[in-house]
């Protein structure tokens, strides 16, 4: 005998924002904010298991083009 079994997940909204500035022709600067307001949110699921969102994440980086 086989069990149907679901799983409900809430709604969810999470803001990413993505801002770079440009040093000169050759070089720029980024910044990368993701779930700025830290939501707490299930990502996925399967069976009875749900798999969490990821927490605030913020990474920074340079591009420099030749």
């Amino acid at each position: 005998q086989t069990e149907a079994v679901t799983y409900n997940m809430d709604q969810y909204t999470v803001v990413d924002l993505l801002a770079f500035y440009k040093v000169n022709e050759h070089v720029r600067l980024n910044l990368d904010v993701k779930n700025v307001f830290n939501k707490e949110y299930d990502e996925g699921a399967f069976n009875l298991y749900a798999y969490p969102g990821a927490p605030r994440t913020v990474q920074a980086g340079v591009a420099y083009t030749f």
